[in-house]
Formats: structure tokens, sequence, C-alpha cells
């Protein structure tokens, strides 16, 4: 959303067709997250003891959060790099009522694209004046640097497996 924000300022979009455009996008994705969450990885993890790399314990302990704290919880994480996905499914798996799960998510899908892509707005000059033409720079360290620690991530558990 930063990006887009920066291409509305250089006038590659129109601000006024992209929010609203994001916001229908966003509260559709969220949507389709919630429904995911609630028909198949509760069901998934349930009968697990370890999901993707997190273990069962940890599962526990986070939906126990998540009941206690639920929409509380929402809005704040969906600024947190990484939670944004996790922001429709917690809520679809622990079960949270669609009605109270709809209302504060679309508030909160509301304020993050909003505040995102004024920030791309408003930094925009900064931005392209500083990144536009070396971008292709960033996304080669960018994935130099995944491939490191991919690497390094299957050297330590082939290490780990051996000693």
């Amino acid at each position: 959303m930063i990006f887009v924000g920066v291409l509305c300022h250089r006038g590659a979009l129109n601000p006024y067709l992209v929010v609203p455009t994001a916001i229908a996008a966003s509260i559709m994705g969220a949507n389709l997250g919630y429904v995911i969450g609630r028909y198949t990885v509760g069901s998934i993890i349930a009968r697990r003891d370890r999901f993707i790399f997190v273990r069962r314990a940890t599962i526990e302990k986070g939906t126990d959060i998540a009941r206690r704290h639920g929409a509380k919880l929402i809005i704040p994480a969906m600024f947190v790099g990484g939670f944004w996905l996790l922001t429709s499914i917690i809520p679809g798996m622990i079960r949270m009522k669609y009605y109270r799960f709809a209302i504060v998510n679309a508030l909160g899908l509301i304020l993050w694209v909003i505040v995102l892509t004024c920030m791309g707005y408003f930094g925009g000059y900064v931005w392209s004046r500083a990144f536009m033409g070396r971008s292709y720079i960033i996304v080669l360290i960018a994935a130099v640097i995944l491939a490191f620690l991919i690497i390094w991530k299957a050297i330590m558990k082939r290490l780990k497996a051996e000693g």
C-alpha cells in the first residue's frame, strides 16, 4: 500500500479510485481468510501436533490470548509486518462471532489502507528521488539475503540431524 501511495504521488494511479478499490479488496480477502480459518485451519490444527513450524502448545497459547482479547488485537496487528493475514485466520479459528469480526476488521482495514497509502503519497517525493531508479538493486539485495537465510537454515538442520 505504501508503494501504491508512491505511485499515486507520481501520478501513475488515481488515489480516489485506488483507495476504495484497495479497501474493498482487503475486506473481501479478510472475509475469505475468516472462512478458511473457521472451516479448514482449525480442524487441521486439531489433528496435528505441529502446524507448519509451530508446536501445538504455542498455538494453544496464541488462541487463548486471541479468545481473551479477540477484537482488541485485530486493528493493531494489521500494522505489524506479517500479521495482516493472521488477523483474519485466527478469528475464524477461534470461532469469533462473524458480525463482530466483520465490523472490527472493516474498520481496521479502512484505517490500514488510508494510513499506508497516505504514508506513500506524502513520502512519495523522497521515495521516488531516492529509490525508483535503483529499485532493482534493493530487490537483488533482498533476494540474496533470502537465499542466504534458506541455505543457512538447511545447513543448520543438517548439522543438527548429524550431531
